[in-house]
């Protein structure tokens, strides 16, 4: 079948797949949140698939509590040609067609094991439990005297412990992400799971958003991902200062102003001003100046 384009000429041909299918052994658990609908859960099967294999792919959302179970295979079902039609190459020849091959994907829907259903069902109860947790401890507004905006964690890291241990030495969390770990533990050894994290709050209407990194038995450890304050400025571990950056300050106190700048200050940027600063607010841009240089002119 030949289907006729302008440029480049694509020419499809049908072939059957001489490479042999390797079954695998070991299940693949995947976690997908968004999912609802067999297709959504089908789709997030499929993209597990791996070439002239066939998987065993169950597809869990957690807090739905619902899991469903496919063999996934991936093989070569064809290939098209690219013609060129001998079009010059610019180099006093004629460009060459090219052939690309193309693949097939299936997801074939069938029953989950009793045993499988049984320890996924422990680890869904367990997985809401724990989240239940972490909306407790997110109602809770860090403290001041540890930070007044998530600009204070920016280049900081002795304050990002600081923060994430106001919120380890819960007892009830900790205790419910050892079960967590446990029942995971009883469903596979290998799990493609999303990160748990906690969005805390600051003073000034900023928020911080930490990932669940591990946990012992008297305490769990968090890790700071990123931020936003109250105008919308994406707020990052570190101060991004090698691409041009514009934040804007009219919605957020002068608490958020003072602890960017100071943010800024310890990324070594450089500061000059065209008006002169006022409550009202205004706007920040930044620009990599003379080579390693960082320039932030602000405007209000």
């Amino acid at each position: 079948m030949n289907n006729f384009l302008i440029a480049p000429l694509l020419v499809f041909f049908s072939v059957s797949s001489t490479a042999a299918i390797a079954e695998t052994e070991e299940p693949i658990f995947k976690e997908c949140s968004y999912c609802q609908s067999f297709e959504q859960f089908q789709i997030a099967a499929k993209s597990e698939a791996k070439l002239n294999q066939t998987l065993d792919v169950h597809v869990m959302n957690l807090d739905k509590t619902i899991i469903n179970r496919f063999k996934v295979t991936k093989k070569q079902s064809g290939y098209r040609v690219i013609s060129y039609d001998n079009e010059p190459d610019g180099r006093g020849g004629r460009m060459r067609d090219r052939r690309v091959p193309y693949y097939s994907v299936t997801a074939d829907s069938y029953g989950v094991e009793q045993k499988t259903q049984n320890s996924f069902y422990a680890f869904s109860s367990a997985s809401i439990q724990l989240k239940e947790s972490i909306s407790t401890l997110e109602a809770n507004v860090v403290p001041e005297k540890i930070a007044k905006s998530a600009w204070d964690l920016v280049g900081f890291s002795a304050v990002q412990n600081d923060v994430a241990n106001h919120y380890s030495e819960n007892t009830s969390a900790t205790d419910d992400f050892n079960t967590y770990v446990s029942m995971a533990g009883k469903l596979s050894n290998k799990l493609n799971i999303d990160k748990i994290l906690m969005e805390v709050t600051f003073s000034d209407n900023s928020i911080a958003v930490f990932s669940l990194a591990y946990a012992n038995d008297k305490r769990i450890q968090w890790d700071f991902e990123r931020g936003a304050d109250a105008d919308g400025n994406i707020i990052k571990p570190s101060l991004d200062i090698k691409t041009p950056q514009t934040y804007r300050f009219t919605e957020g106190t002068e608490t958020s102003f003072r602890s960017f700048f100071r943010a800024a200050g310890r990324a070594g940027v450089i500061f000059s001003s065209s008006t002169t600063p006022s409550i009202g607010g205004g706007q920040v841009t930044c620009t990599p100046t003379n080579g390693s240089r960082y320039t932030c002119t602000y405007r209000f």
